[in-house]
């Protein structure tokens, strides 16, 4: 697995600088941050935050990621993506990527025979219940398909349910149930008793990436 697969994985999944929202869209929580680390060590923040508009469920994703070797930025990341829900069906979706001047983009829009997908791996229709890699609804673990949000594929996978479990975040220790994606997306997801995403972590080259949840500051 290459860098852009390691790092487009961390775009598959719930900065700082986040849009407060337009007008008329209200909060419905504080944003859910993750600590991405890559063998260890701290290469950025990955953030997520739902609000609601006019009976509709916005999801924005935020991803910020820098290395660095002896001062010098080896490779650089951010992803930006919004996506309208209504009644658990996904109405819109768009997105931007850029992995060290590499731009990808994808585009979704909810249609009468499905979700119209446009993006930097093609365009194709997609069933209208399709759901998102950016994993923030559980409902993914009962799927088989969901479309990548950093270059718009049809991922194929499939999903074996793990132990609950302790894991490390938000200043202390989470019970999580984990889920191993298998197939396309290769991942581990960690989700805890309130059905929100609480750990993720996956390997590349022996080498584990992680994300652990930050304590909400308010």
């Amino acid at each position: 697995m290459g860098r852009r697969q390691i790092l487009g994985m961390a775009a598959s999944v719930p900065v700082l600088a986040l849009p407060f929202g337009a007008r008329g869209q209200e909060p419905l929580d504080q944003p859910t941050r993750f600590s991405v680390r890559l063998g260890g060590v701290p290469i950025g923040i990955h953030a997520v935050r739902l609000l609601e508009d006019d009976g509709e469920l916005i999801v924005e994703t935020a991803i910020d990621l820098e290395l660095t070797v002896a001062f010098v930025s080896v490779f650089t990341f951010t992803h930006r993506n919004t996506e309208r829900w209504r009644d658990g069906r996904l109405l819109s979706l768009e997105s931007t990527t850029n992995d060290t001047g590499d731009e990808f983009f994808v585009t979704g829009q909810a249609t009468e025979q499905g979700v119209q997908v446009d993006g930097s791996r093609g365009s194709y229709l997609a069933p209208p219940d399709i759901m998102t890699t950016s994993l923030w609804n559980r409902e993914i673990v009962n799927r088989t398909q969901a479309i990548d949000t950093q270059k718009g594929a049809l991922f194929a996978f499939t999903v074996e349910p793990g132990s609950q479990d302790f894991i490390d975040g938000d200043g202390g220790r989470i019970v999580a149930r984990s889920y191993r994606f298998r197939g396309d997306l290769n991942i581990d997801v960690w989700y805890d008793v309130d059905q929100e995403v609480a750990g993720v972590a996956f390997n590349v080259r022996g080498n584990p990436i992680t994300y652990r949840r930050l304590r909400e500051t308010g």
